[in-house]
C-alpha cells in the first residue's frame, strides 16, 4: 500500500478487516483507515459521514480521499469512547455542538 508521506504506525484494528495507522496530514494528527477490498465500506463510510456532518452532528473531519488508493485520511479523535460515556442533556449538547 502507498501510504501519503509521513510516519504512519499501525495501531490495534478492531474485528474488522481494516487497517489503522497514527501519523501526521499536513500538520494535524490523522488516522489512516485502509480499506482494503471492501471499496463500498469505504464509500458508506463517506456517505454516513458527510450525511452526518449535513445535519450538524461533529464527526471526524476528512482530510483525504485519494481517486485510485483504498484508504481515508481523516482527524485524529482522542478521548473516551461514546459506547463509555453516561447519556445526559450535556452530553447531548457537547456532542452536537451546542454548549
Amino acid at each position: 500500500m502507498n501510504l501519503p508521506e509521513g510516519d504512519w504506525s499501525p495501531i490495534k484494528a478492531d474485528a474488522s478487516t481494516r487497517a489503522y495507522f497514527k501519523g501526521s496530514y499536513q500538520g494535524k494528527e490523522a488516522l489512516l483507515a485502509d480499506f482494503g477490498d471492501d471499496e463500498v465500506g469505504r464509500n458508506r463510510f463517506l456517505h454516513v459521514a458527510r450525511l452526518f456532518e449535513s445535519h450538524g452532528l461533529r464527526v471526524p473531519k476528512i482530510y483525504f480521499v485519494p481517486d485510485t488508493a483504498s484508504y481515508l485520511v481523516i482527524e485524529w479523535i482522542s478521548g473516551s469512547r461514546l459506547s463509555a460515556l453516561k447519556w445526559s442533556k450535556g452530553f447531548e449538547a457537547e456532542l452536537l455542538g451546542t454548549v
